[in-house]
């Protein structure tokens, strides 16, 4: 009993009404025989991957991931998309409340009359009157945040 590959599965002919029932008529990959059965019935066969028989008796099955497995494997998907754009987010808002305070330390540096450049800490008297005189906005605003 060999499972059919897509190649051999056959190919979905259409489908036909007969005495009132809608058929979805199928060609058996191996002998070529036309036949049908109710859409249900080849519904179910995706489904859950059993096998089923063309009218000669070979052997037919949906190979490869069930409907259910699909619709698994994109919830998976979907919810581990998900928890990656919350860690971005949550790395993100980190980097800004970082990026916020070295900003806010540099305002305050400045306005105290501090060199601006890393590891230098010399106070320049002009600079710090420059500030409090020319930009006192600046000195307050440093001084609050």
């Amino acid at each position: 009993m060999a499972a059919a590959t897509k190649s051999n599965l056959g190919k979905h002919v259409g489908d036909v009404y007969v005495a009132g029932v809608l058929l979805e008529v199928h060609e058996c990959g191996e002998c070529g025989l036309i036949y049908g059965a109710l859409e249900s019935f080849f519904d179910n066969r995706r489904k859950d991957g059993r096998t089923f028989y063309c009218p000669v008796g070979h052997s037919r099955a949906y190979t490869g991931p069930t409907e259910l497995e699909r619709e698994r494997q994109r919830r998976i998907a979907a919810e581990q998309q998900a928890q990656s754009r919350l860690e971005l987010l949550e790395h993100e808002t980190r980097s800004h409340a970082s990026t916020r305070g070295h900003l806010t330390r540099q305002k305050r540096r400045t306005a105290a009359g501090v060199c601006p450049v890393k590891g230098c800490r010399r106070h320049f008297k002009n600079l710090e009157a420059h500030m409090r005189t020319k930009h006192p906005h600046a000195v307050k605003e440093a001084r609050k945040s």
